[in-house]
């Protein structure tokens, strides 16, 4: 008979214990999912903020002064990638994207080089704002 009586003592243990991993759980998710929030408000802020100072520096309309390597790019009728659209690309994404999807989502068109590509990207890496994981063709960017 002692024995049941114990085991009826563990059963209830086991399952207050499961209640209290269970409000543990929840409380944690509550926790992260606020986190998230937080995190993706950041981020957005944070690419609206680059954004207007790449506007600023004439990055995204093309106000402002040139600087030396924008002046010599107007000599050749090659189009450039806008950094902007590039940086609200990558943003869009949320998750490290090739730069074949960055071509897509910033709406670059096929006549921009690959070459103008990576010196954008390269340019946007160099000025902390956007995060370059990977090599070659497994190369993913995502913002900082």
């Amino acid at each position: 008979m002692a024995d049941l009586q114990d085991l009826a003592k563990k059963k209830e243990q086991l399952a207050e214990i499961e209640g209290q991993i269970e409000a543990k759980e929840q409380d944690f998710a509550r926790s992260m999912t606020a986190l998230r929030e937080q995190r993706e408000s950041l981020r957005r802020e944070y690419a609206d903020a680059l954004r207007q100072e790449l506007a600023s520096v004439g990055g995204a309309d093309g106000a402002g002064r040139a600087t030396g390597s924008q002046q010599r790019a107007s000599r050749g009728s090659a189009p450039k990638p806008d950094p902007a659209a590039i940086l609200a690309a990558i943003e869009k994404a949320q998750t490290p994207i090739s730069v074949e999807r960055i071509r897509e989502l910033a709406g670059v068109p096929k006549g921009v080089s690959s070459n103008s590509m990576s010196t954008a990207l390269k340019a946007l890496v160099d000025g902390g704002q956007v995060v370059r994981e990977g090599q070659r063709r497994g190369t993913r960017y995502r913002i900082a």
